[in-house]
């Protein structure tokens, strides 16, 4: 006996999700609307919903699909549709990216020209739209030890914590640091917290003959190097 399903009991939405998937498969991201990428990575979270809304909702409320990957696990969770399982997903995306992106330079990266700090401060920092301050720590030969977020929201913050930057030196046992941060406005130009703040650092670290190699401040791809613009 033939079996004949009723397509009026067939979520119309199972068509478009496989329609999504198939195309995916043929031409992967390259085609796809904003708003798609989203549909299909939320496929995973949510197996029996239309997703369509949802993304839409999503780019609306945070501008564009890169800032809903930036976007914190509480906002998320405001988010109408998204439960904990999506906000953890969409969350994990960007943090993966900037984790794969350190570890294709994780293998004893050595800072020895501004060159190297900048390229290596654009893999640490790739897809944070936050104002963030890394110390890094560096051995006797100039090989990276560890990357430590001291400030994120603004770097005048940096100034509360001093006694991490301390803390994070003698517990790596550093040589000198390199510091890092970003700038979300997109400009490479080092306002006037940014030099106050790294001399405080120098001035600071000079008595326990610590040096401060650079400076480097990134914007998206681009950086600069606050020592050899002659502000160190």
């Amino acid at each position: 006996m033939t079996v004949i399903k009723d397509s009026k009991n067939i979520p119309s939405y199972k068509g478009h999700r496989k329609r999504l998937r198939e195309k995916y498969k043929k031409t992967g991201f390259s085609s796809f609307e904003p708003h798609e990428v989203l549909e299909l990575l939320l496929q995973f979270s949510i197996p029996r919903k239309d997703t369509k809304e949802i993304a839409h909702n999503l780019i609306k409320e945070f501008g564009s699909i890169s800032n809903v990957f930036e976007a914190d696990l509480h906002t998320l969770l405001k988010c109408k549709g998204i439960g904990e399982q999506s906000a953890i997903h969409l969350s994990v995306l960007n943090s993966l990216s900037r984790y794969c992106a350190m570890d294709k330079i994780s293998k004893k990266v050595k800072i020895l020209t501004s060159t190297d700090a900048g390229e290596y401060a654009i893999a640490l920092l790739t897809g944070r739209l936050y104002e963030t301050f890394y110390v890094v720590t560096l051995d006797s030969s100039k090989c990276v030890i560890n990357a430590e977020i001291i400030s994120e929201g603004g770097i005048s913050e940096v100034y509360v914590n001093i006694r991490k930057i301390l803390d994070t030196i003698v517990k790596h046992n550093a040589h000198s640091v390199l510091l890092i941060h970003n700038h979300p406005n997109n400009s490479l130009h080092p306002s006037v917290d940014d030099i106050a703040v790294t001399n405080t650092i120098v001035k600071m670290l000079e008595p326990i003959g610590i040096d401060v190699i650079d400076h480097i401040i990134t914007a998206e791809k681009r950086f600069t190097s606050m020592m050899d613009r002659g502000f160190i």
